[in-house]
Formats: C-alpha cells, sequence, structure tokens
C-alpha cells in the first residue's frame, strides 16, 4: 500500500495554500503530523478524503489517482470531527450502520466492539438508549474511532485523535494503535497537537507550518525533545 501526493497545492482560503512538492505514505508506517493551528493538517486530511478538490497535482493510491474510481475508499477509514457523526442514532446503531455500509453483519460487529470495550467504557457500552449528541465530546470522540477501525481498513487517517479523551483513555487508545502499527499493511496517519503522543506511537513525523512541510524524519530517542525545541522557538515573544 502507497499513497503519493506530487506537485500538490489547494488555495483553501483567501491567505492560506497548501503546497506539497512530493510525499510518499507506505504500508507499515504511522505518521504523525504536527504543526501549530492553520499549518494545514485538517486540509490535508480533507484532500487524502477527496472532500475538497486539490487546484493543481496529483494524489495516487498504489499508482492510481484517486480521481479515477472510488475503489480506494473501501479501504481507507478517517476521523476527522464529531460533525460527521450521526446525532440521532444510538451508538450501537451508528456501529451497524458503519458495519452495513462496510458489509459487516451485526454479530460480527457486537463481536468487533468487545475488543474496544476498555476503550469506549461503560458509558456508552451499556446505555443502549442513549443518542450519540447526548454524550460528551470525549466519548463523541471514541464512538468516531471506534467507528472508523471497526471495518479494519488498511489506511486509518485520524484528526486530533486524543482531544477531549481522559488520561485512562488516552493510554487504551495508544495501545490499541500501537498493535496497529505493527501490521505491516497498514498506513497510519494522525494529527496531534500532543507531542508526546506523536513522539511515542508514530515511526515518522512530518511538520507542517504555513501549509510547507519544513521537516520529515523518522521518529527517534531524541524526537520529542527535538519537536519541543522547534515549538518553543516558534511559541518565543518577541520584543
Amino acid at each position: 500500500m502507497k499513497i503519493e501526493l506530487v506537485n500538490l497545492k489547494k488555495k483553501y482560503l483567501p491567505d492560506f495554500e497548501l503546497i506539497v512538492e512530493k510525499i510518499d505514505f507506505n504500508s507499515g508506517e504511522t505518521i504523525g503530523l504536527v504543526g501549530n493551528n492553520g499549518a494545514g493538517k485538517t486540509t490535508m486530511f480533507k484532500i487524502l478524503l477527496d472532500l475538497i478538490n486539490i487546484n493543481t497535482g496529483n494524489i495516487n493510491i498504489n499508482g492510481q489517482s484517486i480521481l479515477v474510481n472510488d475503489d480506494w475508499k473501501s479501504n481507507l477509514g478517517a476521523f476527522i470531527s464529531t460533525d460527521y457523526l450521526i446525532p440521532y442514532l444510538t451508538p450501537l446503531e451508528y456501529f451497524k450502520f458503519v458495519g452495513t455500509l462496510s458489509g459487516i453483519d451485526n454479530n460480527s460487529i457486537r463481536r468487533k466492539l468487545n475488543y474496544f470495550r476498555n476503550f469506549l467504557s461503560n458509558d456508552i457500552f451499556n446505555l443502549k438508549k442513549k443518542l450519540i449528541r447526548d454524550f460528551s465530546e470525549g466519548n463523541q470522540v471514541k464512538i468516531g474511532i471506534v467507528a472508523t477501525l471497526l471495518p479494519e481498513p488498511d489506511i486509518i487517517i485520524l484528526d486530533e485523535p486524543f482531544f477531549g479523551l481522559d488520561p485512562s483513555s488516552q493510554i487504551v487508545l495508544k495501545a490499541i494503535l500501537n498493535k496497529l502499527s505493527q501490521e505491516n499493511s497498514k498506513i497510519i496517519i494522525i494529527s496531534s497537537h500532543d507531542l508526546q503522543h506523536v513522539s511515542e506511537i508514530c515511526s515518522r513525523v512530518i511538520i507542517l507550518e504555513d501549509g510547507r512541510i519544513v521537516d520529515d524524519k523518522k521518529t527517534g530517542p531524541d524526537t520529542l525533545f527535538e519537536l519541543t525545541k522547534y515549538f518553543m522557538k516558534k511559541g518565543r515573544l518577541t520584543d
């Protein structure tokens, strides 16, 4: 599995343009996208998901443009916002809906959900009549992440997956993602403002700044220090 972005340009706002000359995402990689607000992380995700059109360039999955056909979509799962959930369904109804779209029967859905039991917590698992809109933001994030992972996609995109999660849920999610990363067939792309989480679970980190890739490197023992140093420099007050 391979994703290629080549000569990509997207003018998304009057004063913002995302430019990517060339970048690849490959099977077996867990890639962390980091950058300050407005750097272009969510824009890149929306482009990868074909939610917004690019002005120029190509996006290829396994050598084929994503504009040619929609076959790639069945191998991709993404969570970028709780806005994409269906608020008037219960979590179980929503999971079943996702299963229907992915060809997963209800018995398999229930079996798969048991794997995520510790992550979902009793609040979600046992309240069968509570609607998604009535859950906290953190629990809605959990619902979105689990719905993304249920079909076991080869490409996983998660935008700020740790946002709103309590410490225990963050630990469980990191364990889930670490286990997934051991399956060499998968590409996992995560954006997060938490530099420690990114350093711990990603094999590669990409820094975005003002719509440009300013660094792209494998993680190592010094990654957290290097990222912290970079963003401390960006956050200094001027005289």
